[in-house]
């Protein structure tokens, strides 16, 4: 998660869109809050009363209306993040026993203290209901970066079983089961190259291995190795201030790329910046700044990316 200088997709198959298969439920197992897993089922709704979710865009994030125990708040995605958050103050309004601290919260600019806290209920309208546990945070910070009071961030261990397809076109976005989209056989999925969500971006001729990144509403982030190996040094570059979740501040450079490639899509006039990042998560991250250019489907569990070029944007097939 990182939030500033995140600048973060469907036109559709107007004949055989995407969509996600029925399905009553799907199991899930939850790490990270204790020296056991938690098993917990996900309810998706039945496929007549399911509906897209709607969101809103705001300084490239997509934030959406959620139930949490009953109350209405804002929530968006973060895969980037170990475990799903939810908002100290909020547990604490609601009464919610927060455990105490245990472990660190990471995420791809910092860490924190977290506490846990079990039972709580969720349901993404027209999507899906699950009882599970969440990491308490203080999560303030992100009012600043969205507009909004962020309640809920729905993070890694959820994608490790869901699939998302995420309209920007239209402003939406479903949840289902991976292995339940339904695509059409024309649309090429581009496979990620690891069990994490890591997809090959090709640039200047060169491969890198970034992470997808829902949760980074810039370009891509690129670690110094890479810099070096791109001589990205050798472009124009602006400077700027990135802060990670503890406050601290940290110098950024951005240069300009005139194209990367993604599969079988060249993407054009893509911001690389030059930031911490986390050795695990590769070369670099990919965010939502690149990919809300398309309408796209992340199955992490089945291991594909899939991409649709939107009328109008600045992508288009490799080769054309």
């Amino acid at each position: 998660m990182q939030i500033l200088h995140r600048l973060a997709v469907w036109a559709g198959l107007a004949c055989a869109p995407l969509s996600i298969a029925d399905a009553a439920e799907t199991q899930a197992s939850l790490g990270n809050h204790s020296s056991q897993k938690v098993q917990f089922q996900i309810r998706m709704n039945a496929k007549g009363e399911r509906v897209p979710l709607p969101f809103e865009t705001l300084n490239g994030v997509p934030v959406f209306r959620v139930d949490v125990n009953g109350q209405q708040v804002w929530a968006m995605l973060d895969n980037g993040v170990s475990s799903s958050l939810l908002d100290k103050g909020f547990a604490q309004s609601q009464n919610l026993t927060l455990e105490p601290v245990t472990s660190k919260l990471r995420t791809p600019s910092g860490a924190l203290d977290r506490q846990p806290v079990r039972n709580v209920t969720v349901q993404v309208p027209g999507q899906l209901r699950f009882t599970s546990p969440f990491s308490a945070v203080d999560l303030a910070f992100l009012k600043a970066a969205t507009g909004r009071p962020i309640t809920l961030v729905l993070g890694k261990e959820y994608f490790d079983v869901l699939a998302v397809l995420m309209r920007p076109s239209r402003s939406t976005l479903e949840l289902g089961p991976s292995g339940r989209l339904n695509v059409p056989a024309a649309l090429p999925a581009i496979s990620l190259t690891s069990g994490r969500p890591n997809v090959e971006v090709r640039v200047g001729g060169k491969a890198l291995n970034l992470m997808i990144d829902l949760g980074y509403n810039g370009d891509i982030a690129l670690t110094s190795a890479a810099w070096g190996a791109l001589d990205l040094d050798k472009l124009p570059a602006t400077f700027g201030k990135g802060a990670n979740l503890n406050g601290n501040v940290y110098d950024v450079k951005f240069v300009k790329l005139p194209s990367v490639g993604i599969g079988p899509m060249t993407v054009n006039n893509v911001s690389a910046s030059l930031r911490p990042v986390r050795a695990e998560d590769g070369d670099g991250i990919l965010g939502l700044g690149v990919l809300r250019r398309f309408d796209f489907a992340l199955d992490v569990k089945a291991r594909k990316l899939w991409l649709i070029d939107s009328k109008g944007s600045s992508a288009s097939k490799a080769g054309n």
